[in-house]
């Protein structure tokens, strides 16, 4: 499948690139030092420890590129176009999603994923069937699932050690003008404290900055952290504000600044136009991810799948891991928490009860509608009703079995694993009856 691809976090290779970079430099000034006419040396040192310096300073500046997506059950390849190797975004790795259409008939769905809440990959296919193939791999369901998270500046920390190293820069032009007297010498000194101080307090402020102002999108409502949010002058200076889906009116955006306008007449503010803002590409999947949000909220989303196409997508694909199988009805589960809105589930709790309840149903389907009630939903209640449908299936050990390791086990690995033991040990006993059948 044929996709657009805009990931917020660099690889390591990119965000090495200019260290790299400096050091190939400085190892040729070095290495090369007796072969290189007298100044070359020592004004490569300077220049390419002037480039390793810059490299924290300049801002992200990230675009869709072109992709192609392998989608298999539990996970979605993404091999770019001129990237050295795919990457891969796993259903156990997904801890938020959802769907926006683009003003030209695309889809964008969003994902945040474990270890980057607030750096999404943004996957952008031509219609709702590809869509729908993306969500259904990673076991989401039609709106989506958990918050979507978006940097939208940097934080001061890393602001601040980015300036301190284009400081560190600088020092390094100042000792190279020293040197060719183009200033005086006291120019050395100046520039070597510069440098001490980018590379001791600059580059070490820069790595632990931490996240800056961001913005998660949730069942409820639009969840702003930082200082970015305030509506116009004279807001105050709290940190963290949430503003609920039913009380947004529109999306205002110009340029690279977005803000929402309230019922009441209030705007919020939540990307401001900054050097450490967001890319374009970054603020436009923004924005039209919080318009239709607000147009689900409002009661405009299309409607969902089919129930049974749903259900069907609850069985374990061929070659599927067990462990990846439970982590997608586990995401199957979380959706099923939100009610009607901005974010719904494609499947109803009704039908998957029936399948439960079922002794004619799939076992397969039966266990995994369990699983995802159960993730669900954790009152006594439905413990006690799923309960019941496994002692009736009692008749059935190898199934009993089954439903104990996959509603008893919630690590899906551990979970997998044990199935995976349960299946190899039922196997093995079935060759050993054929076996003394034939004696």
């Amino acid at each position: 499948m044929e996709a657009a691809v805009l990931d917020e976090k660099r690889s390591k290779l990119a965000r090495g690139a200019f260290y790299i970079a400096a050091g190939v430099g400085l190892l040729v000034s070095l290495f090369f030092k007796d072969s290189l006419p007298p100044d070359v040396p020592g004004m490569l040192a300077l220049a390419s420890t002037t480039v390793g310096f810059l490299a924290p300073v300049l801002p992200k500046r990230r675009k869709f590129r072109k992709a192609q997506l392998e989608i298999t059950p539990g996970r979605v390849r993404v091999r770019r176009k001129k990237a050295l190797r795919p990457f891969d975004v796993k259903a156990r790795d997904v801890v938020g999603a959802t769907t926006a259409l683009t003003p030209e008939g695309e889809l964008t769905v969003v994902l945040s994923l474990k270890g980057r809440p607030y750096a999404p990959v943004i996957l952008r296919v031509a219609n709702e069937k590809e869509a729908t193939e993306v969500r259904r791999a990673l076991g989401l369901g039609h709106d989506g699932t958990g918050a979507v998270g978006f940097e939208v500046r940097a934080s001061q920390g890393r602001i601040a050690g980015s300036w301190l190293n284009a400081l560190g820069a600088l020092g390094t032009v100042l000792i190279a003008l020293a040197a060719f007297d183009v200033v005086g010498g006291g120019a050395i000194a100046l520039g070597v404290m510069a440098m001490m101080a980018a590379l001791f307090v600059g580059l070490p402020v820069f790595l632990g900055g931490g996240v800056g102002d961001a913005v998660a999108l949730q069942a409820d409502g639009v969840h702003i952290l930082g200082t970015s949010h305030h509506a116009q002058a004279g807001m105050g200076g709290t940190r963290y504000r949430m503003v609920a889906w039913s009380s947004i009116k529109s999306v205002l955006r110009e340029g690279d600044v977005l803000d929402l306008l309230l019922v009441s007449g209030e705007v919020v503010r939540i990307v401001p136009k900054s050097w450490y803002g967001p890319t374009k590409e970054t603020a436009d999947a923004l924005a039209l991810t919080l318009e239709d949000a607000v147009r689900r909220a409002n009661g405009l989303a299309p409607q969902k799948e089919l129930t049974a196409e749903a259900l069907d997508t609850l069985r374990r694909a061929q070659h599927e891991r067990r462990g990846d199988w439970l982590a997608r009805l586990d995401a199957v589960g979380r959706t099923l928490t939100v009610g009607a809105g901005y974010r719904g589930s494609a499947f109803d709790e009704a039908d998957l009860w029936r399948v439960v309840e079922d002794p004619d149903a799939d076992a397969d389907l039966r266990i995994a509608a369990a699983r995802a009630l159960s993730v669900a939903r954790r009152e006594e209640s439905t413990k006690t009703r799923i309960d019941a449908a496994v002692a009736a299936a009692a008749r059935d050990g190898y199934l009993e079995q089954r439903f104990r390791i996959a509603l008893d086990t919630p690590d899906v690995e551990r979970a997998g694993a044990q199935l995976d033991e349960l299946e190899a040990a039922r196997e093995g006993a079935a060759v050993r009856r054929a076996v003394g059948l034939m004696r």
